[in-house]
């Protein structure tokens, strides 16, 4: 896992080898940055029905489809038979569904529960403590314009029977940007549990990885490897101090401060300002400023008081 500062932005290796065979897990879930993650979106306003995505070698073989309130949708999945269906076909959409597809329960066996996102502005479920923190690297993604949970519902056939998967979540990119892809979907996954039932999970990833490359959009799989570490460390830090106003004279000497050194640590600059100030709200003001992103840490490694920092 890695940062790139130029687009702020968490960087996970694409899924589309991945979804391959359980042999490349290991290597592909720790390879190198993949370049075309930095992706913008244009808005979403309509949906293209694909027929027969055909693979002998995982027998997968199926539609794929968004799922939406539409109720000319949900009559035009009822009267579906087949899995082929011709190419072309359109239905009209004014968004992505604000609200998951799929309902989220509590159960004994993960965390569930809502995340406040000041991006989104309103709540977002989450079905396990990795889609929780997944949803803190997209919080804090400039790149990232919005994100859903479980936000569609793929239907595609294995084995002759028609099955349904929903991805865990959907982030959309900004279109300003001019970047290849149109937008990431995810699948959350525990690394021990992915190896463990990768043959089960396979047909549904690759229908997930197939439907993602047709609309523009990028298909990764995230695990705790991925996600957790010192970046998402720094954001449970910072995430908080987003909103909080800071004193303006403690946070107009820091920039003062730092408009004058190229960089300096961070218990340097609080050492040479904490003559006749309140260390621990001066502190406080470097954590505000930072969340903020009107200064800068490095945020790939532990922030410490050895930090160094500069004005963004």
């Amino acid at each position: 896992m890695s940062y790139n500062h130029a687009h702020n932005k968490l960087a996970i290796p694409d899924a589309e080898q991945t979804v391959r065979a359980p042999a490349h897990l290991s290597s592909n879930l720790h390879s190198a940055t993949n370049p075309e993650r930095n992706a913008a979106c244009r808005p979403i306003n309509s949906l293209r029905l694909k027929g027969t995505c055909s693979d002998a070698r995982s027998n997968v073989r199926g539609f794929v489809f968004r799922s939406a309130r539409s109720q000319a949708l949900r009559m035009w999945c009822a009267s579906a038979r087949s899995a082929h269906i011709n190419f072309g076909a359109r239905i009209e959409m004014t968004s992505i569904p604000l609200s998951p597809v799929r309902k989220v329960v509590g159960n004994h066996r993960s965390l569930t529960g809502l995340y406040k996102s000041r991006k989104m502005q309103r709540v977002v479920p989450y079905e396990s403590a990795l889609e929780r923190d997944l949803f803190m690297h997209l919080e804090w993604d400039l790149a990232v314009e919005s994100y859903h949970a479980q936000p569609l519902r793929i239907l595609y056939r294995h084995d002759d029977f028609k099955r349904a998967h929903v991805p865990d979540a959907l982030a959309i990119y900004r279109k300003d940007l001019n970047l290849p892809k149109t937008g990431c979907l995810y699948q959350v996954k525990y690394s021990a549990e992915l190896l463990r039932r990768w043959k089960d999970f396979h047909p549904a990833l690759r229908a997930a990885s197939r439907f993602a490359k047709h609309e523009g959009w990028e298909f990764r799989i995230a695990t705790e490897r991925d996600i957790r570490g010192a970046l998402l460390d720094n954001l449970t830090l910072l995430l908080p101090f987003r909103d909080l106003p800071a004193e303006n004279s403690y946070a107009d000497a820091i920039n003062e401060a730092l408009s004058k050194n190229t960089t300096m640590s961070i218990a340097h600059l609080l050492a040479g300002l904490k003559a006749n100030r309140d260390g621990t709200l001066l502190q406080r003001t470097v954590w505000i400023l930072c969340a903020k992103r009107i200064t800068t840490v490095d945020l790939n490694k532990p922030i410490t008081l050895r930090s160094e920092i500069w004005l963004t």
